[in-house]
């Protein structure tokens, strides 16, 4: 089938494009040196990022939050079809996916969630709502990436310190998540309670999540109880 994304005309399935995930809300593939969210057919137009909410993501800059980088229509000239199905993203490298962030050491992890943090105040200023931001939907590869914006929503009447709370909950929750499903795979030694504990012993004033999680060693003596509930 013809697409188009930018000047190019590409073929998906095709020669120059393999697909390596397939998800709820579309199928994503490999395309030369990026990858490509595309949209099925008659999808569900108030269940994923339309086609204004896209092209305004464009336009915005962030590091470890990935955003649409070009917009993808299916093109059928001879038909004056030109229907919006999806958008670009900066490709990965995903050599050392496997990583455990409980196994790096706290400078860098801590400075990973800078890093998304910033991009969390930045897009919360540009009103955008960080929808579905699930384990299933980041990548660890010694940095920590957001990748699928599929459903985050740009509002037009905000109050951007609220969105930006509630967007730095969700991150809170993800990183929760990430953390104690590496404890999970580690094993509830107390080795493991010493890594998730020694992640976090950098205290930072301009570091809300180091904080976040401070609290949360802080209110739980028993941390190999509290991650079996989680």
């Amino acid at each position: 089938m013809g697409y188009k994304l930018g000047n190019r005309n590409i073929d998906i399935p095709g020669k120059d494009v393999r697909k390596i995930a397939s998800g709820k809300r579309g199928d994503i593939y490999k395309y030369r040196n990026v990858v490509l969210k595309v949209f099925p057919k008659n999808y569900d137009q108030n269940d994923v990022l339309d086609e204004d909410a896209a092209k305004y993501l464009t336009g915005i800059s962030t590091d470890h939050i990935l955003l649409p980088r070009k917009i993808l229509y299916y093109h059928e000239p001879q038909y004056d079809i030109n229907e919006f199905r999806g958008y670009s993203l900066r490709s990965l490298d995903k050599k050392g996916a496997k990583k455990r962030i409980i196994n790096e050491n706290s400078i860098d992890v801590v400075n990973n969630i800078k890093a998304l943090e910033n991009d969390v105040i930045l897009l919360s200023r540009k009103g955008v709502l960080l929808n579905g931001i699930t384990p299933s939907n980041t990548i660890y590869n010694g940095d920590i990436f957001l990748t699928d914006p599929s459903r985050y929503s740009v509002l037009a009447e905000i109050d951007y310190d609220s969105l930006e709370n509630l967007n730095r909950y969700q991150l809170h929750l993800l990183l929760s998540e990430l953390i104690v499903t590496d404890a999970k795979k580690e094993g509830f030694s107390t080795s493991t309670v010493v890594k998730i504990r020694n992640l976090f012993n950098i205290k930072d004033d301009l570091n809300k999540s180091s904080d976040f999680f401070g609290d949360i060693l802080e209110d739980n003596a028993n941390l190999k109880q509290f991650i079996k509930k989680l």
